[in-house]
């Protein structure tokens, strides 16, 4: 079984590898550099305010901030499909098979944990008043805290009916709230020992709560599918990923605003390209992250210089990751056998393109607006905008001109 891990761990990462690729491409890193500048100076300027120790209200928000932090990061076991009948046979040897995934989660989990809680310190010394040893004792209780909370994620696809009783779900869900509560309202070792408490607990009990219990393979294979269709949905908005299955969603309340029906045949495109944008996941769900992203950083960024960069970067990448709209029909016989130009196609997608990026640059001159008060701010970003999708409509003309 050991094997089996090793061998899937392998393909696993190398596969993760494959698209992080195409995630850390040239212009997502260029973004990625602005954003996190931009991030960084709205965090000294809050934490500039603090002069004296914070508040309640500042306490809560760290508690609620830091018991976020235990719920990201699942408990991975690479089970797939197949396994309920090959592997069958070796049911009584899954233990040690998940024993394995469990030590992995517990070194990646423990960086996540680790660099999430460190982003927060300055906030904990400033504003909270916590020393060195302090923020120190609060980071290991929630590498802990969440080594238990992946003991219970193993133990539950062996018995499920534990997690889901009432002292399950407290141990679950109540005794971290409680002790992250403890140790930013009243002292930091409170969180410490409560972790290792709970976490020792759980380590020695994991055997006897699983019991005689039979290893619950269509649960496993079910919350294994949904954990990696989540990473991929991710890397789906920077490239092509087989394993998403695409949806098609109607949104009836955006009919209204597509065009109708027209004979005209240089119009097909129009609407085609259309509903194709406003009934795809795929290309409306990015227009919305992206957009409300770039509308709620520039809201919180006070440098004028550094706002007209971050919304022209969320511009250009927006419209770079709909380029490919334009190739949504390319396999559909239908519209190589009607006799539509190829000149009304490239027309009607770069009206197209221009009306979605012109509704995002008018949000986020809006955002501008509102936190800088400065109109001429916020007209030079849409002359920006407007330079930005002529930009890229040239892209569009070069790579067609490639293909040809």
């Amino acid at each position: 079984m050991k094997e089996i891990w090793s061998t899937r761990l392998s393909k696993y990462q190398q596969k993760l590898l494959k698209y992080l690729r195409f995630v850390f491409n040239d212009h997502f890193i260029i973004a990625l550099f602005f954003i996190f500048g931009a991030l960084c100076y709205g965090y000294v300027v809050l934490l500039d305010r603090y002069v004296v120790k914070g508040t309640a209200l500042d306490m809560f928000l760290m508690v609620v901030l830091l018991y976020g932090f235990l719920h990201i990061g699942k408990f991975a076991t690479l089970v797939e499909q197949p396994d309920i009948i090959f592997l069958l046979p070796k049911d009584f040897q899954m233990n040690e098979y998940l024993n394995n995934a469990l030590h992995h989660c517990f070194g990646i989990n423990g960086l996540i944990q680790s660099v999430l809680t460190i982003t927060v310190v300055p906030f904990l010394v400033r504003a909270l008043g916590f020393n060195g040893i302090g923020w120190i004792m609060l980071l290991i209780g929630q590498i802990f805290y969440k080594f238990a909370l992946l003991i219970i994620d193993k133990i539950s696809l062996f018995n499920i009916e534990w997690k889901n009783s009432i002292i399950g779900r407290i141990v679950y869900w109540g005794i971290p709230l409680i002790g992250i509560g403890l140790g930013i309202a009243i002292n930091p070792l409170f969180s410490l020992l409560i972790a290792l408490l709970m976490w020792g607990t759980l380590f020695n009990l994991q055997s006897k709560l699983q019991g005689k219990h039979l290893f619950r393979w269509k649960n496993a294979i079910q919350i294994e599918e949904q954990r990696l269709i989540r990473i991929y949905k991710f890397f789906s908005l920077f490239t092509d990923v087989p394993e998403v299955q695409q949806t098609v969603k109607r949104r009836k309340y955006l009919e209204r605003f597509l065009p109708k029906y027209n004979e005209d045949s240089s119009q097909t495109y129009n609407y085609l390209f259309w509903r194709a944008f406003c009934r795809s996941t795929e290309y409306f769900n990015l227009f919305v992250r992206l957009t409300v992203i770039a509308v709620l950083v520039i809201y919180f960024v006070h440098i004028k210089w550094l706002m007209l960069v971050i919304g022209g970067l969320f511009v250009y990448l927006t419209g770079f990751q709909l380029l490919p709209l334009y190739h949504q029909f390319d396999d559909l016989v239908f519209t190589h056998l009607y006799p539509i130009a190829i000149k009304d196609k490239i027309s009607s997608f770069k009206k197209i393109l221009q009306r979605i990026l012109m509704i995002e640059i008018g949000l986020i001159a809006i955002s501008m607006l509102i936190a800088s008060h400065s109109f001429i701010l916020a007209i030079l970003f849409i002359v920006i905008g407007i330079g930005l999708i002529i930009l890229l409509q040239q892209m569009l003309k070069q790579r067609l001109v490639k293909m040809a």
